[in-house]
């Protein structure tokens, strides 16, 4: 068996820019609990590593590598959320993520802008931002994994819901930076989560809470055309699996 899960340290906090004092607070006491439990190790080699950073003022992000014998760069797997307006890290066992760390790889799980438990800041910079800002920061994340040296530059981006969304986008908007990408239920067309009339959103959720968290269908139909991944599938040339 494994250990759930084992902080192994921080990023310099120092160098990092911080968008707003709740981060900060949460990411001190994280700190704190990391050096509380140091020394505690596993008696089994399969331990995986977890890292938590800031990149910029708004993405958070969690990178988790096998310990044993991980000599970076690795290839790295970007995991993106769902939601999108969860918390999509926590304290605890995540299969998927820890399952491909025990196959070698990097896995870098972003809480990009628009994600909850980071402030309301945080959470209200993702507004109308699907496949623009909140995308820049799944991007980024890597980038910045890669400028540690902990990624390659053999990459593949992953995700279901609007981690499916982000794929499929990401494979679009940065061509250069994943070499594959797998989407689940990802959604391609964003006029259909106002449309579809089997959705889990309510009515109310569409008719108001969307047009403020995603955008408004007429105000903004050029923004969505362009940032739905149906209307671009054409500019997709990485290998995909869709599911």
């Amino acid at each position: 068996t494994c250990n759930t899960l084992e902080l192994v340290g921080y990023a310099d906090l120092g160098s990092c820019c911080f968008g707003e004092k709740p981060v900060v607070k949460a990411l001190a006491i994280a700190k704190a609990v990391a050096r509380a439990i140091e020394g505690h190790k596993g008696h089994d080699d399969g331990r995986f590593g977890s890292e938590e950073c800031m990149v910029g003022h708004y993405v958070v992000c969690t990178v988790r590598n096998r310990l044993a014998d991980a000599k970076g760069p690795l290839p790295a797997v970007v995991l993106v959320h769902g939601g999108p307006w969860v918390r999509g890290g926590y304290w605890g066992w995540h299969p998927m993520a820890q399952f491909l760390a025990s196959r070698g790889y990097v896995v870098i799980e972003p809480e990009f802008r628009g994600s909850t438990g980071y402030g309301d800041t945080h959470f209200k910079a993702g507004f109308k931002q699907w496949g623009q800002a909140m995308q820049d920061d799944v991007a980024d994340a890597l980038r910045w994994a890669q400028k540690q040296g902990l990624a390659s530059d053999k990459a593949c981006i992953a995700g279901a819901s609007y981690g499916g969304y982000a794929t499929l986008i990401g494979l679009i908007k940065d061509p250069e930076l994943y070499k594959c990408g797998i989407s689940w239920v990802g959604v391609t067309d964003i006029d259909l989560l106002f449309d579809i009339h089997w959705s889990d959103s309510s009515d109310a959720i569409k008719k108001y809470s969307l047009k403020e968290t995603v955008g408004d269908q007429k105000k903004d139909a050029e923004q969505f055309r362009r940032t739905s991944p149906l209307h671009r599938a054409a500019e997709l040339k990485a290998p995909l699996l869709l599911a």
